[in-house]
């Protein structure tokens, strides 16, 4: 076991690492920290579309077990939306070119227009990968996503609902709380 504030390195994680910044040549256990990087590890980069941002980039380094993730995305239209975000996820190989990932991510929206604001976007995602080729996957899969709004534009409404169909939907002075079923189309090289 490794615990540090800032640093944590080892040539074999075969334990638990906890710091801000983890890194391993190799890695059977799990690191846990804004920042994983495992040399001979799970590295991958994204391109997607989802029921919110049709153009996504995402990158994922770490391990199978455990990895961090790194996100941006676009909205375009009558108004400009850009996201960031972290998250972590696990990653299981059901067959031989079939795969699973289940990923838990967090991003912060932002609406063009609204300079004083954003909203908080929490997602948790399901995909099925399919191999094409040795460095190529497509992946697709449901999503459960909240949106909570916490600040107000000029004319007192909150800056951005970008909710796609909301099963639940709930606003007071404070804050609002959107609720919905989605999914995303990617591939991942």
């Amino acid at each position: 076991m490794q615990i540090s504030g800032i640093f944590n390195r080892a040539k074999v994680n075969s334990g638990f690492q906890l710091g801000l910044i983890n890194c391993s040549k190799s890695s059977t256990g799990i690191a846990l920290g804004l920042f994983n990087f495992v040399r001979e590890g799970y590295h991958k980069t994204e391109l997607s579309a989802n029921e919110i941002f049709p153009v996504n980039l995402t990158f994922k380094t770490g391990s199978k077990r455990l990895y961090n993730s790194y996100h941006f995305g676009l909205r375009f239209g009558q108004q400009l939306y850009y996201s960031g975000g972290l998250g972590f996820g696990t990653y299981f190989d059901l067959a031989n070119k079939t795969k699973l990932s289940i990923d838990l991510t967090g991003d912060l929206v932002f609406k063009e227009s609204n300079s004083n604001g954003f909203a908080q976007l929490y997602k948790l995602s399901t995909t099925f990968d399919y191999q094409l080729a040795k460095w190529i996957t497509v992946f697709g899969g449901p999503s459960i996503s909240m949106n909570v709004m916490q600040f107000k534009d000029a004319e007192g409404l909150f800056s951005s609902d970008i909710a796609f169909k909301p099963f639940y939907s709930d606003q007071n002075a404070v804050a609002g709380i959107q609720g919905w079923v989605g999914g995303q189309l990617g591939f991942r090289f």
